[in-house]
């Protein structure tokens, strides 16, 4: 685990409100659970398409503890083989979008359970989500609209690989709160754990910016009045 205590704070905090109890913490719950996240408000899904799914995801991340992935390019390779599968199950439904999500969730959500998986988190993608593309869109200029619509797993590993030099080589993150940024963060070193970071900053930032549209109406109804 990284010794960045803002990161280890963070990972407790989405541990704590990702699992009821110890007991809660199981290999099928943590799959459930990152599937859940990708599907839950998507439109077009049936219940047979995560039946489908976690018979793909169950064997590979059960025999991904038994395998040592000795570089980055065949984590990679691991990873895009997985989205194929996942594509393979959900038809026209599926999305590499869609796929990377419950790969990369499932991560997070086993490395609340035991650190079975450390020696993998190293190599593991930061999820790509409405929050953290919100992050990527400001920091490369780019224009990535929504990440369950991206089809290509080639702009996918753009996208990844853009993430993964910018931290590797040294990064800080604020958080914009209106015109004002706070104290720059220095972020781990990994996607994995500085997701949790970026991730939680950018929560802070919608929400801010939710409440300061909702004053802005309740002003402006109050003038029409």
């Amino acid at each position: 685990m990284s010794e960045n205590k803002i990161y280890q704070d963070l990972k407790e905090k989405f541990e704590s409100g990702s699992f009821k109890s110890d007991k809660d913490k199981t290999f099928e719950a943590a799959l459930s659970k990152a599937y859940a996240d990708m599907s839950r408000r998507a439109t077009g899904h049936k219940p047979e398409m995560k039946d489908n799914c976690m018979e793909k995801l169950r064997p590979e991340f059960e025999e991904v503890i038994k395998s040592t992935f000795t570089s980055q390019e065949k984590f990679d390779n691991w990873h895009e083989e997985l989205c194929g599968e996942i594509l393979e199950a959900h038809g026209s439904f599926g999305t590499i979008g869609r796929a990377q999500k419950v790969i990369n969730m499932a991560f997070k959500y086993l490395s609340c359970i035991n650190n079975d998986y450390d020696s993998v988190l190293k190599y593991c993608h930061m999820t790509l989500d409405g929050y953290t593309l919100n992050w990527y869109n400001q920091k490369f200029n780019a224009s990535v609209k929504e990440w369950s619509k991206i089809k290509d797993y080639n702009v996918y590993k753009e996208i990844q690989e853009k993430i993964r030099s910018e931290i590797e080589n040294g990064c800080s993150y604020s958080i914009k709160i209106g015109n004002k940024e706070t104290k720059n963060i220095d972020l781990p070193t990994t996607p994995f754990e500085a997701e949790f970071i970026i991730w939680e900053g950018e929560i802070i930032n919608s929400k801010y910016n939710d409440m300061v549209k909702s004053l802005n109406n309740y002003k402006k109804e109050g003038r029409e009045k």
